[in-house]
């Protein structure tokens, strides 16, 4: 029998290794299959976690589109927020909805006086130094804080539903400021780090000159005062020759104070004329912080006799607020 299957055998290798290696392909191929669908399982969970995170953190984020919520609280001082803060909120979202549609004019006059007499006197200049700044053209998303009391930080960053690419780091970042409107119902805005302007009217008068704080300007990262001058004498006087860069500053409720930008004004602009009343404008290195208090504004250079032969004559000035 043994010899019959030896025979068998030697009679058909041929055929019986090449069945053995169909059966051998069979089998390689189907583990390679096994591996490439498992493989394939993975990815996919892979993938389905993946983009659940994306559209978690997306969902987040546009969830995040100018929400505020009473009981949550204000970025610095803590305090919560309130239904006016909502109002207030509402205003904001209008103006960028006015923004994103192009509807400048509409967004334009949702500026205070304020804000368009020193940042944008014109439409074209808002065009210019904000929108096209700020949204180029493209659709953004637009989400809003509330930093302190009317006072919201707002984050432009591109459209992740327009991109399909969400980037929490991308985009650009503004201060804006809700007034309300005195000629009507209503908000308006300052806008682009310009918080508020305040009104003082406070004179100091000398022999030779008298000097009104006529009101500050109040920006996120400085502050500006503006000056009436009126030189009484017969010579020209220099507010400051520009020589000391403390010699012109404000100074706080803790005695801390705030130089001026001297690199930023000229020479021309500090000289008042004999028998002129003339505005100057003065900014100062001074951040905003809610709870500082500018007490004092010093002038420890002002000369008498400007462009004069004589012995130069100087008088220093503090100014109480």
């Amino acid at each position: 029998m043994n010899k019959k299957i030896a025979e068998w055998y030697v009679k058909n290798k041929g055929k019986i290794n090449m069945v053995l290696i169909v059966i051998l392909i069979i089998l390689i191929v189907n583990v390679i299959l096994v591996f490439l669908s498992n493989r394939t399982k993975q990815k996919q969970s892979e993938n389905i976690i993946i983009n659940n995170n994306s559209e978690k953190k997306e969902t987040e984020y546009l969830q995040g589109y100018n929400s505020i919520l009473p009981g949550s609280e204000s970025l610095i001082s803590g305090e919560d927020i309130t239904s006016g803060n909502e109002t207030q909120l509402e205003s904001i979202n209008k103006f960028f909805e006015f923004c994103k549609s192009k509807n400048l004019e509409e967004a334009y006059e949702m500026l205070s006086n304020d804000c368009k007499d020193l940042m944008y006197p014109s439409i074209e200049e808002f065009k210019k130094g904000y929108y096209d700044a700020v949204f180029d053209n493209q659709d953004k998303m637009i989400t809003v804080e509330n930093w302190i009391g009317n006072i919201y930080k707002v984050k432009i960053s591109d459209n992740a539903l327009s991109t399909g690419i969400y980037n929490g780091n991308s985009g650009k970042q503004d201060y804006i400021s809700v007034v309300v409107n005195e000629n009507k119902d209503g908000y308006l805005l300052n806008i682009n780090g310009y918080i508020a302007r305040e009104q003082i009217n406070k004179t100091v008068r000398k022999d030779k000159f008298d000097i009104t704080v006529k009101y500050t300007d109040i920006y996120k990262d400085y502050q500006t005062y503006t000056f009436s001058v009126t030189n009484k004498s017969d010579k020209t006087i220099l507010l400051d020759n520009k020589l000391d860069i403390n010699s012109m500053y404000i100074e706080d409720a803790n005695n801390i104070q705030y130089p001026a930008y001297t690199h930023e004004i000229s020479e021309a602009e500090l000289v008042v004329t004999p028998g002129t009343t003339k505005d100057v404008t003065i900014k100062y290195y001074n951040k905003f912080i809610s709870t500082k208090e500018i007490r004092k504004i010093g002038f420890s250079n002002i000369q008498l006799n400007y462009q004069e032969n004589a012995r130069k004559e100087y008088q220093d000035i503090i100014i109480e607020l």
